[in-house]
């Protein structure tokens, strides 16, 4: 089974052929009655269905029958349909499997927990020059500590409460 993004460039190709023949024999005889437009040649009608298929439409070739202006309005409506289908082909490719998601939350619940260990040694760090300064005395100093033992405490609080809900949501 093949993806759409392996198939794409052989469709856009056989859709750019087909149009490009059917603008060929379609045109080319108003183009032989009009002096000045004698040049549609099998390279001209190719690159019109091209320009025509992205969208873009320069208008340095253009159909001048009913027919012609039928395949090209057709062609705009494939070339949006293949547009679409390339980006859908695009965004397929680049999406997680079942298996790569549950490892990506799996690597992300191991480095939140490699996080709270470094908050921890900071928490308890902090904790040890509380208390080694609450000993001394010296109240106006260690304020600063005991705040700070205070946010990473409650960061640590914040951090375990995330990674339970990430645990129990996969």
């Amino acid at each position: 089974h093949r993806s759409s993004l392996e198939i794409f460039p052989f469709m856009y190709c056989g859709l750019v052929i087909l149009v490009g023949t059917l603008l060929r024999f379609n045109e080319q005889q108003a183009y032989n009655q009009i002096s000045s437009l004698k040049n549609f040649s099998w390279g001209n009608s190719l690159w019109c269905s091209i320009i025509t298929m992205t969208t873009v439409g320069y208008g340095d070739f253009f159909p001048t029958t009913n027919v012609g202006r039928l395949v090209e309005v057709l062609c705009t409506f494939l070339g949006v349909f293949m547009s679409s289908l390339a980006v859908v082909g695009l965004l397929n490719a680049l999406a997680f499997s079942r298996g790569e998601d549950i490892a990506f939350h799996l690597v992300d619940i191991l480095e939140r927990k490699k996080f709270m260990m470094v908050k921890a040694v900071e928490m308890m760090t902090s904790l040890f020059q509380y208390n080694h300064k609450k000993k001394k005395k010296y109240l106006d100093k260690y304020t600063n500590s005991k705040r700070e033992f205070k946010s990473i405490a409650y960061n640590l609080r914040i951090l375990k409460l995330q990674s339970y809900d990430q645990n129990h949501t996969i």
